[in-house]
């Protein structure tokens, strides 16, 4: 992270999801914004896993052998990092989307934002948000049977 009034950097350690034995990370979302509660500055991570194949084994020079193959899970995790405090932690959110990736994303008013649009994944359009002081994310539907015409460059 680079304070531009001060020139100060500070390098953000590596997430606790950053490398999991045994999995294909896919981080679907990243966001950074200010806790104006506890006045921190945090970046939040969601990541979900592929299943890992015996392909994949090979790839990461992997014996197949001797990975644990019942035990791995693939339930997606979360973390979030805290500028105060230098360090990782997990949470839990249900962040109920496997595949899409956001459009645009955004912060605004303590609130890390991603727009989604509906594809073959996602049935609905929605704006995901996260609240950087309560750490919670929700969900707002965008009702599709109106024309908005919306320029996403201009959000």
């Amino acid at each position: 992270m680079r304070n531009p009034s001060t020139e100060e950097i500070k390098f953000i350690p590596p997430s606790l999801i950053e490398f999991i034995p045994y999995h294909n990370v896919r981080p679907i979302i990243y966001g950074f914004g200010h806790d104006n509660v506890m006045d921190d500055y945090k970046v939040i991570r969601h990541v979900v896993f592929d299943e890992l194949t015996y392909m994949d084994c090979e790839d990461l020079d992997l014996d197949s052998n001797d990975v644990p193959w019942d035990d791995i899970s693939y339930e997606p995790l979360s973390a979030i990092y805290s500028l105060r405090s230098n360090s990782w932690r997990k949470i839990k959110i249900d962040v109920s989307l496997k595949y899409p990736y956001p459009i645009v994303q955004f912060y605004n008013d303590g609130m890390c934002n991603w727009w989604y649009a509906s594809d073959m994944y996602l049935p609905e359009t929605c704006l995901m948000s996260f609240d950087m002081s309560n750490e919670v994310l929700f969900k707002t539907l965008v009702p599709l049977d109106k024309d908005y015409n919306i320029d996403l460059n201009w959000v």
